[in-house]
């Protein structure tokens, strides 16, 4: 039988995962039972592939030892990384918390500058619509003065034409009154006149009319007596 080549030192696996060093342990123990299963005699060809064969796949594959190493390699580095990645989480969070920390700062800041900005506006605004409404008030007060002054002066002037139309139609009033007085005067007068002359005449019809009614109450009964009445 041939002897197997010898297998060449192989440089340390690099860090992989627990499925891949599942197979590494799986494919070393088939290589093992395959070298355990060629030790039986066959024939020369058949044992001759065999040997070949199993040269290549000491080669490919790696021995126990060297899966140990490998185990022992990850681990070291498996500890590592995670010590590094926590190390490094660790870093990432304290520079995050000082980030925050600096952001919730500035924000602060900025909002006590925008609340001073907005208070110091607020104030402007207060102090302008102040000052525009003293204007206005002002303005207004010397419109009601000037406003004021003028419906005196006209209500003055209107007094004063009503005082005088009052006057004229006073003074009209009374000429028309002398001139009813004196009218009425007349007519009264004519009035009288025609009373007394209408009493005098009526006194002598009422004198005639009883002297005429005396006059026949006296021959009434003379009549009567000579009639034989």
């Amino acid at each position: 039988m041939n002897k197997a080549p010898r297998l060449i030192n192989t440089p340390p696996f690099p860090a992989v995962p627990n499925r891949e060093r599942n197979s590494i342990d799986s494919r070393a123990k088939s290589a093992e039972d395959k070298t355990m299963e060629t030790s039986i005699p066959k024939p020369a060809a058949d044992l001759e592939a065999l040997t070949n064969d199993l040269a290549l796949i000491k080669v490919n594959l790696a021995t126990r030892s060297d899966v140990a190493t490998a185990k022992a390699e990850l681990t070291v580095e498996i500890a590592e990384t995670e010590n590094r990645l926590r190390i490094e989480a660790k870093d990432t969070e304290i520079q995050l918390k000082t980030e925050i920390k600096e952001t919730e700062n500035n924000l602060r800041t900025e909002i006590k500058e925008a609340e001073n900005n907005l208070r110091t506006e607020i104030k402007e605004t207060e102090s302008k619509l102040r000052t525009e409404i003293k204007e206005t008030e002002s303005k207004l007060r010397t419109e009601i003065k000037e406003t004021e002054s003028k419906l005196r002066t006209e209500i003055k002037e209107t007094e004063n034409r009503l005082m005088l139309e009052i006057k004229e139609t006073e003074s009209r009033l009374l000429v028309l009154i002398n001139e009813a007085k004196v009218e009425f005067k007349t007519e009264f007068a004519k009035l009288k006149y025609e009373l007394k002359t209408e009493i005098l005449e009526s006194k002598t019809s009422i004198i005639i009319w009883v002297v005429s009614a005396i006059f026949l109450a006296q021959l009434i009964p003379a009549f009567l007596k000579k009639f034989g009445l």
